[in-house]
């Protein structure tokens, strides 16, 4: 995230430091990377990679979304706003109900892909 960061810090000139390490807390606090694991430290042979892929797009997917909803709310016209509707497609477009079967390693309708320990060596994106 940090190199993500950087490249944008041009485009908030009257952004402090302290403001970005807001940036950051912000950031663990919704998607607290260091402490996942998966589930319970361990996935049952049959979850694969798949499982936690499709959990964790769709948390973000849920994040852009209520964000997109809230500036539909109060700047439609906005910028911040396309730019947000744009990011949910793309978000969206990273869930297997969008793929095909072989690119997915299992039925794209089954959100948790239980797909077999061999399918999780398969491209998800």
């Amino acid at each position: 995230m940090a190199q993500r960061v950087e490249k944008v810090k041009a485009d908030y000139v009257n952004a402090t430091e302290q403001d970005w390490a807001a940036v950051f807390a912000l950031y663990e606090e919704v998607f607290n990377h260091k402490a996942f694991t998966g589930r319970s430290g361990t996935m049952f042979g049959y979850e694969g990679l798949g499982c936690i892929y499709w959990h964790m797009v769709s948390k973000l997917l849920l994040a852009v979304q209520e964000n997109y909803q809230r500036a539909l709310n109060t700047a439609p016209n906005s910028e911040a706003c396309k730019q947000l509707a744009e990011y949910y497609y793309r978000v969206r477009d990273g869930i297997g109900f969008n793929k095909t079967p072989l690119n997915y390693g299992a039925f794209p309708t089954d959100p948790y892909s239980h797909t077999p320990k061999t399918g999780a060596l398969n491209s998800r994106v």
